[in-house]
């Protein structure tokens, strides 16, 4: 299960955030759309990030991304790597709403 990373972010970047669309462009990443904003979401190892901007080139170029959550359970588990491999299971963009508290019109799976 994600929890934030960060108490302050979590208290400023929770709710209130109505996306238009949303869609994958790669297996754990997405791609949004609010009234004002492109919001791009990366999950890798049980880790999520976020970059926010006006326009595609600020996300690929000028903001970074910030990690706001992870799974603690997986990362210890990484942590004292166990004999086994761990294979994360992948997240669903459902999960990152339900985190941040954010609706979304039009969400492509």
């Amino acid at each position: 299960m994600l929890r934030f990373v960060d108490d302050e972010f979590s208290r400023e970047a929770r709710g209130g955030l109505h996306l238009l669309t949303a869609f994958e462009v790669n297996e754990g990443e997405w791609i949004c759309h609010s009234d004002n904003y492109i919001v791009a979401f990366r999950y890798k190892n049980g880790r999520l990030a976020m970059a926010m901007g006006d326009t595609y080139n600020e996300i690929e170029h000028g903001n970074e991304a910030k990690l706001i959550a992870q799974d603690p359970e997986l990362i210890a588990k990484s942590f004292f790597k166990s004999k086994k491999k761990v294979d994360p299971e992948p997240i669903k963009f459902k999960d990152i709403l339900d985190l941040m508290q954010w609706t979304c019109d039009d969400y492509i799976p």
